[in-house]
């Protein structure tokens, strides 16, 4: 809502000049013309909701003459309709069983008048968060406004051990309320909960989700901690522990990243190539890619035929191995269907000090231990 002269018709919309002494188009909706200065600036100092929108969320709810459910019809909105709020009564009203705000609004066709908020989802246009639920719920609506992660990111936070295939920025719950939609993303799977209002079962517990489609229940613990559950695709039950956390998980995994980078540009520093008369001779060869070729005292670790593919660093060492080595190197081998080798290592001067992990010790993504047949595989310098 602004403040103009000079008003140019242009059938719904008009021409004004903002800020910047740039013309733009409004709707004429959303335009308030006073007759004077003053009380245009009165009217600017007591409005607190200048960003501030509202959607419809149910068919032909009334917009009235006044904050009551009794008053005067005046308009009756369709569902996804957008109003502009212009103010809000202080108190929560209960009309018929159902308790929420009244709101003073103005729709497209310019009708003006209040509307009961139960059925409205509120929100800034500006950062798009929803300002209110549709029972102005707090829980709810902090709920919506927020992101969730799972459980295991704050483990891994902690004890400073990070598996980037489940570790990621994309990985949590997201509410879209604007889109009425929740996703969840896991690292190997994606759920869709869409809905046309919020459930409150009670104060703490809410649902999302149409009766023909899958539900989504939250249980709030705390602000920072909730509970889901849901049927997946195969209706087998799933509840998990999603937190909110301050954490920028993106330069997280930036800075992970690049330390992983760092610790295998340290080997490529020593040499590209090293050589063991038992163990064969190692080569790191560009885009990550290596060769390991006369693998004698290995050949039954590696496919038939097969000895080259992609190294990685992806893995972490338990606190007891970390003492002794530096990290792990994964190789991956060219044929798909090949098991990785997993190597503790240590680089030094002289040379690669490898050890070979078992498949059996690795506990979801850290290594607990490594082979006593094949410790200390030395491959020297070349």
């Amino acid at each position: 809502m602004v403040r103009i002269r000079g008003i140019e018709e242009q059938e719904q919309q008009i021409a004004v000049q903002n800020s910047r002494r740039m013309r733009e188009r409004l709707d004429l909706w959303r335009v308030e013309v006073f007759d004077n200065r003053e009380l245009a600036d009165q009217f600017q100092q007591r409005w607190g909701y200048q960003n501030y929108y509202a959607r419809c969320e149910r068919r032909a709810l009334p917009i009235r003459a006044e904050a009551d459910r009794f008053s005067e019809i005046l308009y009756r909105l369709e569902r996804g309709e957008i109003i502009k709020i212009i103010a809000r009564e202080s108190e929560i009203k209960n009309e018929g069983g159902f308790q929420d705000y009244w709101y003073e609004v103005i729709g497209s066709e310019g009708i003006r008048g209040w509307v009961f908020g139960y059925y409205l989802t509120v929100f800034d246009a500006d950062s798009q968060q929803v300002a209110s639920g549709t029972e102005a719920d707090a829980n709810i609506t902090h709920f919506l406004n927020s992101v969730w992660r799972p459980g295991y990111f704050i483990s891994m936070i902690n004890e400073n051990k990070f598996d980037l295939r489940r570790f990621d920025s994309g990985v949590g719950l997201f509410p879209a309320p604007l889109e009425r939609r929740i996703v969840l993303n896991m690292p190997n799977s994606q759920f869709f909960f869409d809905y046309r209002v919020p459930i409150p079962i009670d104060s703490n517990n809410f649902s999302f989700g149409e009766e023909t489609g899958t539900m989504l229940v939250v249980a709030m613990h705390s602000p920072q901690h909730i509970t889901i559950a849901f049927f997946d695709d195969n209706g087998r039950p799933i509840e998990a522990d999603y937190y909110r956390l301050e954490a920028d998980i993106q330069a997280i995994v930036q800075r992970e990243r690049a330390d992983r980078e760092s610790r295998f540009s340290e080997i490529l520093s020593y040499s590209r190539q090293y050589r063991n008369a038992t163990y064969g001779t190692l080569r790191f060869l560009g885009g990550k890619r290596f060769s390991w070729q006369n693998n004698n005292a290995l050949r039954s670790y590696f496919p038939a035929g097969v000895d080259e593919g992609k190294v990685a660093i992806e893995l972490e060492l338990s606190d007891a191995l970390a003492a002794n080595y530096d990290d792990v190197l994964s190789f991956y081998f060219s044929t798909a269907e090949a098991t990785p080798l997993h190597f503790a290592y240590r680089i030094n001067a002289q040379g690669l000090t490898l050890s070979l992990v078992p498949a059996d010790a690795i506990s979801t993504y850290i290594v607990e231990r490594v082979s006593t047949a094949h410790s200390n595989i030395v491959l020297q310098v070349e």
